[in-house]
């Protein structure tokens, strides 16, 4: 009874569920350190999304509607708790454009291109089926990174300076380690 009278349905617990997941996410992406290079900074981002999902699976699973809660599915998360996440990729591709890094283009459209690849990529590397390959991570994530970024736009040997330099930041920070 606690639920109902606290949140009136099990359902508008799993939408609050939701809500905090995409709030905590967003806290975590917001900690990622800006430098001047935006592109190493947006790879990290992506490796602290990565660590997110890893650190909460099951709230991260419930949180993109591919488990339930209690037997319940989240309706349809508000776009303003998805957006809280994703405008620190919009912020960081915003950076890149201006600094001609990237082409220019709809930041919005770009940072979301980027936030569903790696989506896609981290819910497949959890699931164990990019495991077929052996070292998901370095064998499909990162070429994965390099191939979209060279799309939109990135000068290749820049490119690299900021992926080496981005993996020395992620290693650094642990965000690396075999996921578990």
């Amino acid at each position: 009874m606690a639920v109902y009278s606290e949140f009136g349905s099990f359902g508008a617990l799993v939408e609050e569920v939701v809500a905090a997941g995409f709030a905590s996410l967003a806290e975590t992406l917001r900690t990622v350190e800006r430098t001047d290079d935006p592109i190493a900074d947006l790879l990290v981002l992506g490796g602290a999304y990565r660590a997110h999902a890893y650190a909460h699976p099951h709230l991260y699973s419930v949180m993109v509607g591919t488990a339930t809660l209690g037997g319940h599915q989240h309706s349809r998360p508000e776009p303003a708790h998805y957006l809280a996440a994703v405008d620190q990729a919009v912020e960081l591709v915003e950076r890149a454009m201006a600094q001609g890094l990237l082409d220019t283009g709809e930041p919005l459209v770009v940072g979301t291109q980027l936030i569903t690849a790696l989506h896609g990529g981290v819910t497949l590397e959890m699931s164990g089926l990019l495991d077929v390959v052996g070292d998901p991570f370095g064998r499909v994530l990162l070429p994965l990174v390099h191939s979209l970024f060279a799309g939109l736009g990135a000068d290749p040997g820049a490119l690299e300076a900021s992926l080496h330099a981005a993996m020395t930041r992620l290693a650094a920070s642990g965000a690396l380690a075999p996921a578990q």
